[in-house]
């Protein structure tokens, strides 16, 4: 299975359970560039009612390009430029992976004001010798951070209860895409 049929597996796996019809998707990019799911994530959801958020325009407009349907929304995770319950459902697939760790629990808090229901993918590991060596590189690749997995479950459930969790695609040893379906503590 590749990341990208992952990705969809666990979002509908949400949207399924939770009857979610306001999604927020996190990040252009499965939509604005070729994947092996046509249509990216966004166009393979039940619902219709699908807005991405995403920082980059350009991006933004490659997307529109290949998934015009959908809202699109230049926008920041740790400021949503949306009202309080503005949706039933976020799916952040490995894009909060992409921000320093210190901003983390801004960007959590951020999701849980918005939704009640989280589907969250992050690049990980339980090394924490491993995490804070490859952190310091300067060249990560995309930009992207590895989290330490047990603070990154502290700081979801600061904002969220973990209804389900899998950490079983590895990309070696080491690394792994950490899955959470969430729901915003009451």
């Amino acid at each position: 299975m590749s990341p990208w049929e992952y990705y969809l597996m666990v979002s509908r796996r949400a949207e399924e359970r939770f009857g979610c019809r306001r999604v927020l998707k996190i990040d252009a990019r499965n939509e604005g560039v070729g994947l092996p799911v046509r249509g990216g994530i966004a166009g393979n959801l039940a619902s219709r009612n699908v807005t991405i958020l995403e920082c980059d325009r350009d991006a933004i407009a490659k997307a529109k390009t290949v998934l015009p349907g959908i809202n699109y929304v230049s926008g920041d995770i740790r400021a949503l430029p949306f009202a309080d319950n503005s949706f039933d459902l976020i799916l952040d697939l490995s894009t909060i992976d992409h921000i320093p760790e210190s901003d983390v629990s801004l960007a959590l808090s951020e999701y849980a004001r918005v939704a009640p229901v989280l589907v969250l993918v992050a690049w990980c590991s339980g090394d924490l010798e491993l995490v804070r060596m490859r952190n310091a590189v300067p060249w990560r690749p995309e930009n992207q951070y590895l989290f330490f997995r047990e603070k990154l479950l502290l700081d979801i459930q600061k904002f969220f209860s973990i209804l389900e969790s899998d950490v079983s695609f590895h990309f070696d040893g080491s690394n792994y895409l950490s899955y959470d379906l969430c729901q915003r503590r009451v």
